[in-house]
């Protein structure tokens, strides 16, 4: 992962893809994740809003999204030749996913810091 995926402003967004695993994970979800920061940066921009904190916030959520995936698809190789393991594994993470970030994503939360903030309170 980079250093600081919006630091510079949007400058540095063209180099910051991240995968947790190449092979299973959702790799894809954060590049949509960040082009939906990079939507709200460039329409807060457009609109004067100084984008400063802003782009700290979306830094700091990206990562720690990213930090609380990583257990969920590292190091899982050595389970996926068990079928039976592997099907409860595939259920187990579509549970998350669906009903946690796919569902922020999906009811505009995601960018809504002062709602990912409550909500991050609550989940502490």
């Amino acid at each position: 992962m980079q250093k600081n995926v919006f630091s510079g402003g949007l400058g540095n967004y063209r180099r910051c893809w991240s995968f947790l695993d190449p092979f299973y994970s959702p790799g894809s979800d954060f590049i949509a994740m960040n082009n939906s920061f990079i939507t709200e940066l460039i329409v807060k921009q457009s609109a004067g809003e100084d984008i400063v904190l802003v782009t700290g916030q979306y830094e700091e959520l990206f990562r720690t999204l990213f930090l609380a995936f990583g257990p969920v698809y590292e190091d899982q190789y050595p389970i996926m030749g068990n079928a039976k393991v592997m099907t409860i594994k595939v259920i187990w993470d579509f549970t998350l996913y669906w009903s946690g970030i796919a569902l922020l994503f999906f009811r505009n939360k995601l960018c809504d810091l002062a709602f990912m903030q409550s909500a991050g309170t609550l989940l502490q």
